[in-house]
């Protein structure tokens, strides 16, 4: 814990210094603020073309549906569609990203596949019209939300940007509240968007003050007519009252219907077979899986599972190393040597059959068959830790020496991130504790090590480190020592301190001051009771800021850290000082003067010299 110096915090936020891809050739000029940037036409349908919200060639019905959401979002900004998974909202987002007349640019985030750091919404947005965003300008998600508004405002005239958030309820806590950056967005969206929109898809529906909601747009499955019309598409024959009997109960899910169709086509079933089944229920599509799977050849249930393991769009090379190198001939899933081809061979069937996502050699699973394959691994946490290995190996690989090879950028650090998410699915998060904040991955020029959580912090990747540290906290008791919670709750507190967040850092403070107090750490208790004692300061409680820094200079004292004590006495200057005691204050600084003096720290004289004149 640092002292605050003079107290000062905000003042005038410096916009400058963020856009890029200034040139003087050939562009499109953007106005932000008073300045013109000339931003080059062909970067931006570059960019715009790699963006995967073309609609599905097999798409059916949603003819009503995406009439109504067009009006919808022509009345409102920011409009929501919700539903349950499966039920087709991705599908109809895609629809609507289609129409290449009603937007001049189109930007895709599936939350599932890509970070839920806000920050990295901002760079794609931006990215679509050919600009760069640097968070480390503007680090503050609510500043991040504003400065993305109000670009595409201030440019409304040739600008008409539609920005889909798919599975938004990524970013949904349990108690309906969102991660920091994206709240601010929804409410400034519903503001000004100039021209443009944003479109969530959601399972869940924020909860929010009134008018900082989103339009919420929620979405059944398909109409009879369209669920008959997908059935026969997929080949299914019969007479039209048994296929309305059947999309009538599996309530129009297409997956659902997907999943019929296959088992008409693959397994010989007719469809009065499948109806006169017990499967037809709410979980009717895991309960057509129930009747796929075991007939899958075995490496396919295989491909499957393996693809379980992971949250984000995997290679394949991914796991053919993972089998290969890091559970050789334990038979887990079998053994034999897997190669990419031989995965992308089997991918291929399966993405025929609905059961896997295919999209630029990468490949994912729907969240319901995610569920159910990975239920079947034989022993998951070993699979995890296996993946978790290999992520960090790869990122050995590339980064041999942390002071000669340090990490560079996000990019480079995503093995680890991988690593990271991975160590938690297996349960080991005292191992992910260990990789966020023990390891150090790149020196300072004065030997100083910085670990992950550093590097992310140093990156402005708040919203991503608030997500890590959150999944530590809320790890059970059996699996994550005291002291690394401690730790974590810690870490949360400095990054709501850190972007004004000051409640919110006080309620993580005060669930680790109690547990550092419970294991003796005086070192962990004064850092905590510090901080506390400048979040009150900062909302102005100067007599709860005096009291915790009282405390924090009684334990410096005890175990001799002298510079705590020399930040703990000129806290309680500024504190005085806010309150006008000045006499106090004076009090305070001196004595921080002279400590100052004795430690040789130029930087605390000069501040206590400072404050003194004040």
């Amino acid at each position: 814990m640092s002292s605050d110096g003079d107290g000062g915090r905000g003042g005038v936020h410096s916009y400058g210094g963020v856009w890029g891809n200034v040139n003087s050739g050939p562009g499109t000029q953007y106005n932000f603020r008073g300045e013109t940037i000339y931003v080059n036409l062909e970067a931006a349908r570059k960019v715009a073309q790699h963006q995967p919200n073309r609609a599905p060639s097999d798409a059916v019905g949603r003819v009503a549906d995406l009439a109504d959401l067009r009006a919808a979002l022509a009345q409102r900004a920011c409009v929501a569609v919700t539903g349950m998974g499966g039920i087709g909202k991705s599908t109809l987002a895609a629809m609507l990203g289609a129409d290449a007349t009603a937007y001049t640019h189109r930007c895709w985030r599936n939350l599932s596949d890509n970070a839920t750091d806000f920050a990295s919404l901002v760079q794609a947005a931006l990215a679509t019209l050919g600009l760069a965003f640097d968070p480390r300008e503007i680090p503050q998600p609510a500043e991040q939300a504003e400065y993305l508004v109000e670009m595409l405002a201030a440019n409304a005239d040739k600008v008409r940007l539609l920005l889909v958030v798919d599975n938004f309820e990524s970013v949904i806590a349990a108690d309906g509240s969102l991660v920091l950056g994206w709240g601010e967005l929804l409410d400034r969206a519903n503001h000004n968007l100039g021209q443009s929109r944003l479109l969530l898809t959601s399972r869940q529906f924020p909860h929010l003050a009134q008018g900082q909601e989103p339009r919420r747009f929620a979405i059944g499955g398909l109409a009879t007519a369209d669920g008959v019309a997908l059935l026969q598409q997929l080949g299914v024959a019969a007479d039209p009252n048994p296929l309305q009997e059947a999309v009538t109960r599996a309530g129009g899910h297409p997956l659902a219907l997907r999943f019929l169709a296959d088992l008409i086509a693959n397994q010989g079933y007719t469809l009065a077979q499948l109806l006169d089944q017990p499967i037809w229920d709410e979980r009717i599509a895991e309960r057509l899986l129930d009747k796929i799977y075991p007939h899958l050849p075995a490496a396919q249930q295989q491909t499957l599972q393996y693809f379980s393991l992971f949250e984000r769009p995997t290679a394949p090379a991914t796991i053919a190393a993972i089998h290969n190198n890091l559970l050789p001939h334990r038979g887990r899933l079998g053994g034999g040597v897997w190669d990419e081809q031989t995965i992308r061979h089997h991918a291929a069937a399966l993405a025929e059959r609905s059961l896997l996502d295919a999209s630029g050699g990468r490949y994912s699973e729907h969240q319901i068959v995610r569920s159910y394959a990975h239920h079947l691994l034989p022993d998951p946490a070993a699979h995890h830790r296996a993946a978790a290995a290999y992520f960090q190996q790869q990122y050995a690989a590339s980064h041999p020496d942390a002071h000669t090879h340090p990490a560079r950028n996000l990019a480079e650090v995503q093995p680890l991130l991988d690593a990271f998410d991975q160590l938690c699915a297996a349960g080991d998060y005292e191992d992910a504790t260990v990789l966020l904040m023990g390891t150090y991955f790149e020196y300072l020029s004065g030997g100083g090590g910085v670990n992950l959580y550093g590097l992310l912090s140093r990156w402005s990747e708040f919203s991503r480190l608030m997500a890590m540290s959150q999944r530590l906290v809320n790890a059970p008791t059996d699996k994550l020592r005291s002291g690394s919670r401690a730790n974590s709750f810690m870490g949360l507190g400095i990054m709501h301190l850190s972007m004004g967040e000051y409640d919110k850092a006080i309620e993580y403070y005060a669930q680790c001051l109690p547990i550092m107090r419970q294991l003796g750490d005086r070192q962990g208790e004064a850092n905590a009771l510090g901080n506390l004692g400048i979040a009150y300061k900062s909302l102005g409680k100067y007599d709860k800021a005096i009291e915790h820094y009282n405390q924090h200079l009684a334990l410096a004292r005890q175990f001799g850290d002298r510079q705590g004590e020399a930040n703990s006495l000129g806290n309680l200057g500024n504190a005085y000082d806010a309150l006008g005691a000045y006499h106090k204050a004076i009090e305070y600084h001196k004595q921080n003067l002279a400590l100052a003096r004795q430690l040789g720290d130029r930087q605390g004289e000069a501040n206590s010299l400072g404050n003194l004149g004040n």
